[in-house]
């Protein structure tokens, strides 16, 4: 079928953005928790509370969205073979998406006990969990037509933009509860040190981002030339001004908005500093949620 006319049906469209979305979350959110939560101890509790919560949301929507993965996938198929969900879970494709199903039940309550009452044990646990949840994406996707290295760079490529999108969620959890804590003094500090570290980390996600997508490009064979004039094409389009808009997003919080809020002692030198990090993180989380449906979009449509 042409790319050109091709439109995805839009449940699975809308099941592969869920997706995408909660898998990023639970599998980015393990190296945000310990690096970014660890910058602000007396807000931990709260924070951590709200985030947990999220994670669990999302874990439950991953279970739900692979069920109807499969189901969408039997209901496919079932006009051909009457024993179609056998068919399709024996399929690569049916089993990496059903497998997620216990990873995300088995999440639900490990997360409450690692982030509540963090150990070794607890995070070995939850990175095994995230590792199987990584490598179904790519497994389930374009990439794993291309061999090992496209395997590879996808996984590379989502890690990074798993760190990405958990950070912004984790400061969009944090700045409306720093905004209520303490003197200008203290939200002052709360806030730059969860940003700050969160930079940290943003710095290198990006990085790896940039060259893992480039590469996936040169590894998928696709011409810049065929990129006009199809779905898959339009989607990547998207994609990367979203990224780009991702980028000056984040100069902006790292040149301006972070010296402005350091350099403010005043509670509303604070206030107005406050409320624009609030403001630019928000964005970014609304970019976030644009990529993730233009990478639904990208999996849904056949490559030119």
């Amino acid at each position: 079928m042409n790319g050109s006319l091709f439109t995805p049906d839009t449940t699975m469209l809308l099941l592969r953005a869920v997706t995408i979305g909660a898998t990023l979350l639970l599998v980015g959110a393990l190296p945000v928790s310990l690096l970014v939560l660890r910058s602000i101890p007396a807000e931990a509790t709260a924070t951590v509370t709200r985030l947990r919560r999220l994670l669990q949301v999302a874990a439950g929507l991953l279970a739900l969205a692979a069920v109807a993965t499969v189901a969408d996938l039997a209901g496919t198929v079932s006009a051909v073979d009457a024993r179609v969900w056998g068919q399709v879970l024996a399929s690569d494709l049916g089993a990496w998406t059903i497998v997620r199903v216990p990873v995300a039940i088995a999440l639900l309550p490990l997360l409450r006990r690692v982030l509540m009452a963090p150990s070794r044990a607890g995070w070995l646990a939850w990175g095994a969990l995230a590792a199987v949840l990584t490598l179904s994406l790519p497994m389930t996707g374009h990439a794993g037509t291309y061999g090992p290295a496209g395997i590879v760079l996808d996984v590379l490529h989502l890690l990074a933009g798993a760190v990405w999108l958990a950070g912004v969620v984790a400061l969009a959890v944090v700045v409306p509860l720093a905004l209520r804590s303490g003197s200008a003094a203290r939200r002052r500090d709360v806030l730059l040190g969860a940003a700050t570290s969160f930079s940290r980390l943003a710095v290198i996600a990006v990085a790896v981002a940039l060259v893992t997508g480039v590469a996936q490009g040169v590894v998928a064979g696709v011409p810049v030339s065929a990129l006009a004039g199809s779905a898959w094409g339009a989607a990547a389009t998207a994609k990367v001004l979203l990224f780009a808009g991702v980028l000056v997003a984040g100069l902006t919080n790292h040149q301006f908005l972070m010296r402005r809020l350091g350099a403010a002692h005043s509670r509303v030198r604070v206030g107005a500093g406050s409320s624009a990090l609030l403001a630019a993180v928000s964005l970014e989380v609304v970019l976030g949620i644009a990529m993730v449906l233009a990478a639904a979009f990208l999996v849904s449509v056949p490559q030119p």
